[in-house]
């Protein structure tokens, strides 16, 4: 006893081997503390001061841009299941995922242990597929959404374009309306009214330029002006009853989110304690500090490693009492989780039904006006037949908009269940 302790005393004293602490101090000087700016103090003057540089565009003779009469740009067609297959394979965060699954495992064996320990690496390997789908399904989803905004976007524009030359048709006979005694609007209302088409136009075709550099940039396509997306594929409507309790069940299921925090509750042991603790830590910045069991290293006698092994148990219990807790907190996030999935299922649901019974009113609507549209063409009357083609176009466009809505729904049920970001 005298002997260890005093090998333990001197192996201290000599401090050749003993670890140093060093300080470096930096070069750099600390940043100094700026003091808070202060703005100048002025009279308020009006903002339209510099209407006189602003662009002038005259309603009666502009035309619409070239983006709405296609310019000769280049279509590439883009079909509903082609984007969420582009934008599955283009998830960069899935792509690193994977390839961290593929890298060499180094391991070091020896006569005591010959069998590596894989619990962890196997534990982790199973995480990171799961975090890729989920991953690929959530790039899915927003490559959809983006897709039946497109959609939309260009059947407006189509059905405004056609309406404007309408609108001129009509308005180059109001003149005449106004002489045989006929009530037409009047020149300065008629432009006012072209001049909100042509706006409205005009941001139609701002949104079309913006997602088409969006989509093509998350689906991995050149981004080039002259090319254009153009959304194909059958837009058909399913008024079937959904059965809501079977797709909440299927997404409770198979989301792969919801497998990934399974897999943790499930895989969590006193050895897998860090890796879960460290997963933990991405869900909340505060959960998870400190997981697992520390190391320990005493030199010297057999006493010294005896002690070593009293200290391991002691932590080892400690680390079990941790794992329950871990637990406790993984069983709260995925009951969590699993009403916020369920909550996405029922609203997407909801939001289909609706759409289809507001599919049904548009297309009423649109049927009402088209024949007022056939009848004032078959009794050769112009001053019935242009205003109520004018509200044709606008009924249609309308019915459109529906249409796309519960494709749009339709593709984030898809997401909610998990099934975009699987092959």
């Amino acid at each position: 006893m005298r002997w260890s302790c005093a090998m333990l005393f001197a192996f201290v004293l000599t401090g050749c081997h003993v670890p140093k602490v060093v300080l470096t101090t930096p070069t750099t000087s600390a940043p100094s503390v700026q003091a808070i700016p202060e703005l100048p103090v002025i009279t308020p003057t009006s903002l339209e001061s510099a209407v006189a540089t602003w662009p002038s565009v005259d309603p009666r003779t502009a035309q619409p841009s070239p983006l709405s009469t296609s310019g000769g740009a280049l279509f590439r067609g883009l079909s509903d299941e082609d984007c969420r297959r582009l934008a599955r394979e283009n998830s960069s965060m899935a792509k690193m995922l994977e390839q961290e699954n593929t890298k060499p495992r180094v391991q070091l064996v020896s006569k005591k242990a010959p069998c590596p320990e894989t619990t962890n690496d196997e534990l982790l390997v199973e995480l990171r597929a799961l975090a890729a789908t989920a991953t690929r399904n959530r790039s899915a989803t927003d490559a959809l959404e983006r897709f039946y905004q497109l959609a939309d976007a260009e059947g407006r524009t189509e059905l405004l374009s056609k309406g404007i030359l309408a609108f001129d048709e009509y308005r180059t006979l109001a003149k005449k309306f106004r002489e045989t005694g006929l009530p037409a609007l009047e020149e300065e209302e008629l432009t006012r009214q072209r001049a909100k088409l042509l706006s409205d136009l005009e941001r139609a075709e701002a949104g079309i330029r913006l997602l088409n550099v969006d989509l093509q940039t998350r689906l991995g396509l050149s981004v080039r002006g002259d090319e254009r997306l153009w959304p194909t594929g059958d837009f058909g409507i399913s008024a079937e009853p959904i059965d809501t309790e079977s797709q909440v069940a299927n997404a409770l299921a198979n989301r792969a989110d919801l497998q990934f925090l399974r897999k943790l509750y499930h895989g969590l042991s006193v050895d897998t304690l860090p890796t879960v603790s460290e997963q933990l830590r991405n869900v909340n910045s505060l959960t998870g500090l400190d997981g697992g069991m520390p190391s320990l290293w005493f030199p010297g006698s057999r006493l010294m490693q005896n002690r070593t092994q009293e200290l391991k148990a002691q932590l080892r219990a400690a680390t079990a009492a941790e794992v329950k807790i871990r637990k406790e907190q993984l069983f709260t996030l995925t009951a969590e989780r699993e009403k916020i999935v369920a909550a996405e299922v029922r609203v997407a649901i909801v939001q289909m039904e609706s759409a289809a019974r507001r599919i049904g009113l548009a297309k009423s609507t649109v049927e009402n006006w088209q024949s007022k549209v056939d009848k004032a063409k078959r009794e050769d009357k112009s001053f019935d037949r242009f205003p109520a083609e004018l509200e044709w176009y606008k009924a249609r466009a309308e019915l459109l908009s529906e249409v796309i809505a519960w494709h749009g729904w339709r593709a984030k049920l898809r997401g909610a269940i998990g099934e975009l970001g699987r092959e």
